[in-house]
């Protein structure tokens, strides 16, 4: 993580080395600055990216192998149509998806920080303002709980 024209955001209890200053700058976490950032990246996403797109996803987690895997997500208009597997190219049924449209994404951020969790790290892409990666500690109390996930490649079919 580490371009200078991406966002990030650390929220940390003092100590945790988060929310330090990693490339913020400041030693407490703000999470209205969070909120404004996040704000900016989904107006910027809302305004510039497309409508029918796809892109290359997998949630990072202690959960089942099938979300920690690469996958392409296919949406149109704005709805989820398919989730193809990269590893073999198969295509999941409907009753295995477990991945969403960055607009789901952006709601996954914004639950995550209603939560007011420990840790909570995204980056933006600069142009279209779409996530390209976070991550989420609710506690550093509850084991295996964490989540993140990371997008690349948002493309016209």
């Amino acid at each position: 993580m580490g371009d200078d024209d991406d966002y990030r955001c650390d929220a940390g209890a003092l100590g945790s080395g988060f929310g330090q200053g990693d490339d913020l700058g400041v030693a407490a976490f703000d999470w209205e600055e969070l909120r404004s950032e996040l704000k900016v990246a989904r107006e910027l996403w809302r305004t510039r990216g497309p409508a029918t797109y796809r892109f290359e996803f997998r949630w990072n987690c202690y959960c089942l192998p099938d979300l920690r895997e690469w996958v392409r997500v296919d949406v149109r208009d704005r709805v989820l149509v398919g989730v193809t597997r990269l590893t073999d190219g198969e295509a999941l049924p409907p009753d295995r998806w477990s991945h969403r449209t960055v607009d789901g994404i952006f709601q996954w951020i914004e639950g995550k920080l209603a939560e007011h969790p420990e840790v909570l790290r995204v980056r933006f892409d600069p142009e279209l303002g779409y996530p390209t990666d976070g991550y989420c500690d609710v506690s550093s109390m509850l084991a295996d709980e964490e989540m993140g996930f990371e997008l690349k490649s948002v493309l016209p079919p």
